[in-house]
């Protein structure tokens, strides 16, 4: 075999090997994490805007209120998280957040006609949301560099695929719920994804080879 042939086969080789962590099923039930929490919020988040219009009864200028207030809550969130995962750790984190995302939308289920409750709602689900990003992401190329090492872009990219996913189920899920059910029914729904969520993160925590490991020093 040439040199050139041998080189061909070593870069075949080496995509298949990149290829098959896309199945890694760790890699996997960690993606699942973040796609649960965005499709929980997201069912909620896209009709936003007809849930403060048609049920909270608020004036476009103060719907286009709430929503800046979901960016500020957005912004400090992303902070917030990024802080979080370095005291706390990205497991502690992560369930930080993935609770906050469920109890909000819950608690927005008895306060969809308050419209100061609702706007107070809306910024905690942009923190909440944005908030999981930086512990989340912490855990998917945790578990990468443990398992599959060689290959921590692909991981990476299966972080953002996740979340980009959550979106897109949110999104459908949201919409069937309001064709089934009404506007009304898109808190509980997102909820119970939350809570979703919240189960494969404790599951995984219960395996060995997917909990975060811990120096003493760094939980100090």
């Amino acid at each position: 075999m040439s040199k050139d042939a041998g080189e061909q086969a070593v870069k075949v080789s080496a995509g298949w090997r990149h290829l098959i962590i896309l199945f890694d099923r760790r890699l996997l039930a960690g993606a699942s994490v973040p796609m649960l929490s965005y499709t929980a919020s997201f069912a909620l988040y896209t009709f936003i805007t007809p849930i403060l219009l048609t049920i909270t009864g608020v004036s476009v200028e103060t719907a286009s209120g709430v929503l800046l207030a979901y960016g500020v809550g957005a912004a400090v969130g992303t902070v917030w998280g990024g802080r979080l995962t370095d005291r706390q750790g990205m497991d502690i984190a992560s369930l930080i957040f993935l609770v906050g995302i469920a109890v909000v939308l819950a608690a927005m289920s008895f306060s969809l006609t308050n419209s100061v409750l609702m706007i107070g709602l809306v910024a905690l689900l942009g923190l909440t949301t944005y908030g999981a990003i930086p512990p989340l992401q912490s855990r998917i190329l945790m578990l990468a560099e443990r398992h599959t090492p060689y290959a921590m872009d692909i991981a990476s990219g299966m972080n953002i695929a996740a979340f980009n996913a959550g979106v897109v189920l949110g999104s459908v899920t949201g919409g069937f719920t309001v064709r089934e059910w009404g506007l009304e029914t898109l808190t509980w729904v997102g909820a119970g994804m939350g809570v979703l969520a919240i189960v494969s993160l404790v599951w995984q925590r219960v395996i060995p080879s997917m909990r975060e490991q811990r120096s003493i020093s760094n939980s100090l």
